[in-house]
């Protein structure tokens, strides 16, 4: 009897064993599979580090269409003082064609602290102009002109918006004077009427016997 029991105790510890590895080897699967989530601060220092190599990883050596698209797509992904540093950069490597075309891209970039619209699009327009044989700028010259035709589009609507800033200014002006001329205008009519209340107490304090000296006379 005593051996059937302390096998029977001994199958229940070694079942209970069992689940009990089980269960804690299925936790530590899932903990090993879900991931917490980033910090805003270690997704920031992530996405700074993942911008800056994008920055350092820049080709600018190929001079094809496609290089130039993809030196294009990644400016939208560096800081502003790493397009401020590239432009610096550019400007140091020479007159090529697809040199010219980066310092374009990068001077109109909206990113960049002070685009340099002007320049940028005056730079695209030269080569646009540039002999029709040059193959160099033949193979870049539709997304020269893609370029250029945005930047005149953002100039465009750079000096609409200027100009309704001016009227807007001016309007604003001329209701600044015509609330000044109203204060004035009602700052004198207050002065005019405290002379005319000052002279009418003046007059209704002067002595009458002039007035009943003639009236007795008569």
């Amino acid at each position: 009897m005593k051996t059937d029991f302390f096998s029977r105790f001994f199958s229940l510890v070694a079942v209970r064993l069992k689940t009990c590895l089980l269960v804690a080897s299925v936790g530590l699967l899932a903990a090993g599979c879900v991931t917490t989530p980033d910090s805003p601060a270690t997704a920031n220092r992530n996405d700074n580090n993942t911008r800056r190599a994008v920055a350092v990883n820049l080709d600018r050596s190929s001079a094809t269409p496609e290089a130039l698209l993809a030196y294009y797509q990644a400016l939208s992904a560096m800081p502003a003082n790493d397009l401020v540093r590239e432009r610096r950069l550019l400007d140091q490597l020479g007159l090529a064609p697809d040199t010219q075309l980066r310092q374009a891209m990068v001077l109109g970039h909206p990113r960049l602290p002070s685009p340099e619209l002007t320049r940028a699009n005056g730079m695209l327009e030269n080569l646009l102009k540039s002999d029709p044989t040059d193959a160099k700028v033949n193979d870049l010259r539709p997304i020269i002109r893609l370029l250029a035709d945005s930047y005149a589009e953002r100039l465009r609507q750079e000096n609409t918006l200027r100009r309704q800033n001016a009227q807007i200014e001016k309007q604003h002006q001329r209701l600044l004077e015509s609330q000044r001329q109203a204060s004035e205008t009602k700052r004198q009519a207050s002065e005019l009427q405290t002379q005319l209340e000052g002279l009418a107490n003046i007059e209704r304090s002067l002595p009458r016997t002039r007035t009943v000296r003639s009236a007795n006379k008569l």
